[in-house]
């Protein structure tokens, strides 16, 4: 899948699996991370006891076999609907495809009872050996016997050398027989796909053609009603008749002869006082009327699209220090971890890495957005120890975010690496391998112009916040994850 293997789009298949089928097929496939020495170490998403599922018995194997087998065909179903779509939708039917696919069903494991698949989207390289597939035990038929053949009669040995040139052809032959097994167990080479050069138009909704013909229909609906709906037009007055003679012009009627006596003259009225003025009262302007809030900051992108956001918290003692706000620095980035997931988008899956002394380095698995409630309890459970080994914290958060998306990881830290380490070439070895990824500094060490923290966020284009109490960390927290708070939003 564009110059990789499958299994380096576990994240993709995941979110699209849980979107439209459901977390338990999206389980059935295990995390997997690679290693130093190009092997892999593979993750369930709950933890518990581990058991192969070749060891249990056939009458407790049966079920567990059926349900994989049932799963798998739904994601094939799922993969073909994709493909008859074309586009976008050929690419993701591909990967799908290639994930149900195995190599050997020893692969299968039970994690406290429910299955997981390791080394999924491998499968043999010879055509002649078929991926390994998952059949309920009670629907295999029992194979008939053939009947025992007759012992022929010992013809006696040839002489010369035709018995020796026998055996040398069926040594021969088990020898290319045993080199074609061998090279069934290696992994499915990657198919390189050619990067198109513009980004690829997203999947549509699986009813845009039936959503495209509904609004043709009620499109043609609306011209038949608007061709109902003509006025008619306003009916005209009778205009009248010219006339075709001038009219007949009549004499005025006598002027009347003026009175004998004359009118009485009305006596004049005095004067009276000029009004005051009134003050004008100006006019109120009409109540203008606010406009609802747009809800610009909450993001419209497809589940396999969404960012990745890791915390690398320092939990040394030198976290036990004072700060203007809280008890301590430790204290204020709990609470700044904590502002910030509760606002965090649905889509955004969040790690956490913990660094308490120089041996010691603990990884966690990333939390849903109906998980952040246990992120939060490991936060808020950590406490100051002893080294700082800054430089494996950030290897190790480089390691186990996703190279497909864009993601950030924000270092909350009071000083440098104190394991002997060096933060600087980590940061750029995470650049190197992950060039969507960006490390963002909460320096709380209180020095200006930390070296450490400047060339840790230069390294990857990131920035260096420097907060001065706990409010400020809080908001710098916020800024570094580069995520919006979708609580404004509402």
């Amino acid at each position: 899948m564009q110059g990789q293997q499958v299994i380096d789009s576990h994240r993709q298949i995941d979110a699209v699996l849980r979107a439209r089928l459901g977390a338990d097929h999206a389980d059935l496939f295990a995390r997997p991370e690679r290693k130093g020495d190009g092997g892999f170490d593979w993750y369930a998403a709950w933890p518990g006891a581990v058991r192969p599922l070749s060891d249990l018995p056939p009458e407790e194997r049966a079920p567990h076999e059926a349900d994989i087998a049932r799963k798998l065909a739904d994601i094939r179903v799922l993969a073909a609907e994709q493909a008859a779509r074309g586009g976008s939708g050929a690419t993701l039917a591909e990967m799908l495809e290639r994930a149900t696919q195995l190599a050997d069903t020893s692969d299968a494991y039970l994690v406290e009872g429910r299955p997981v698949l390791t080394f999924w989207g491998f499968a043999p390289e010879d055509p002649a050996h078929a991926p390994a597939s998952f059949t309920p035990i009670g629907a295999v038929a029992k194979p008939v016997l053939p009947p025992e053949p007759v012992a022929p009669a010992l013809a006696a040995p040839a002489a010369g050398w035709g018995g020796w040139w026998r055996w040398l052809l069926l040594l021969l032959l088990l020898g290319v027989l045993l080199l074609l097994a061998l090279r069934a167990c290696e992994p499915v080479p990657p198919v390189v796909v050619e990067r198109p050069g513009e980004r690829p138009v997203e999947a549509e909704p699986a009813d845009l053609a039936g959503m495209e013909e509904r609004l043709a229909e009620l499109r043609a609906q609306r011209e038949e009603q608007l061709k109902a709906c003509i006025v008619p037009p306003i009916p005209r007055g009778e205009i009248p008749a010219i006339p075709t003679e001038p009219p007949a012009i009549t004499e005025p009627p006598p002027a009347m002869p003026p009175p004998a006596t004359p009118p009485q003259q009305t006596p004049a009225l005095p004067d009276l006082p000029a009004l005051p003025e009134i003050a004008q009262v100006p006019a109120t302007p009409p109540p203008t009327r606010q406009q609802p809030a747009q809800n610009a900051c909450v993001p419209n992108r497809q589940p396999y699209e969404a960012p990745e956001v890791v915390l690398v918290v320092d939990a040394s003692g030198s976290m036990r220090d004072s700060i203007p706000g809280a008890a301590n620095r430790m204290q204020a980035a709990q609470r700044s971890i904590g502002q910030l997931v509760g606002g965090l988008p649905q889509d955004v899956d969040v790690g956490l890495v913990e660094f308490t002394d120089c041996t010691r380095i603990d990884r966690d698995r990333f939390y849903g957005a109906n998980e952040r409630g246990q992120l939060m309890s490991r936060v808020n459970g950590l406490s100051p120890q002893r080294g700082t080994p800054l430089a494996r914290s950030v290897e190790r958060a480089g390691s186990v975010i996703s190279s497909q998306v864009d993601g950030v990881v924000v270092v909350v830290t009071d000083g440098a690496d104190s394991c002997g380490g060096d933060p600087c070439a980590a940061a750029r070895a995470v650049a190197r391998s992950k060039p969507k990824v960006k490390i963002n500094v909460i320096d709380i060490s209180g020095s200006a112009g930390n070296p450490t923290a400047q060339c840790m966020a230069q390294a990857t284009g990131g920035r260096v916040f420097q907060p001065n109490s706990a409010a400020d960390m809080q908001v710098m927290v916020q800024q570094a994850s580069e995520q919006p708070d979708i609580r404004a939003c509402r």
